[in-house]
């Protein structure tokens, strides 16, 4: 039985460490790049390899996956996740010196739970202008009909 499981351990290991190496939050990176910085949440890597090349191999990685948004920008191409990757969006942008930046974040509790704060308060703010509108109008509207009935028209 100790055989089995150290055989199986040694198997996955085997297995795991070779997926693990070129990947962060399960987004493939590419290599021959130089990682600047590497978070829990947070990756950024340089390349000196042309914008087309990077960009076309995280359009093949990401082709046929759904919930992706894919938006040109001026200065390059940003990859968003609408879906449940643990990754939130891939930044790849040029930057001053040339050189390729592939930018890789994770979603932040902070910036989800803001936007629905801000979603929440929005709906109340709407809901807040459409009741004064309706309060002014039927306002203006009932005065109108008393003026209209106290000059002795308006009735059929």
């Amino acid at each position: 039985m100790k055989k089995l499981i150290t055989v199986s351990i040694l198997i996955l290991l085997t297995i795991a460490v070779p997926v693990l190496a070129g990947d962060f939050l399960g987004v493939p990176i590419r290599s021959g790049g130089q990682t600047l910085q590497a978070k829990k949440s947070f990756m950024e890597v340089r390349y000196d390899l042309p914008q087309e090349e990077i960009t076309q191999f995280y359009r093949d990685a990401m082709k046929g996956q759904s919930d992706l948004k894919f938006r040109d920008r001026g200065d390059g191409l940003e990859i968003e996740d609408h879906g449940r990757r643990a990754w939130h969006k891939i930044l790849i942008a040029i930057k001053e010196n040339g050189q390729i930046a592939v930018t890789i974040t994770q979603d932040s509790w902070t910036w989800i739970m803001g936007t629905l704060s801000i979603r929440f308060i929005g709906v109340f703010m709407v809901l807040l202008v459409l009741y004064l509108a309706m309060s002014t109008s039927t306002g203006i509207i009932s005065r109108s009909i008393k003026a209209v009935e106290a000059r002795g028209g308006g009735k059929a």
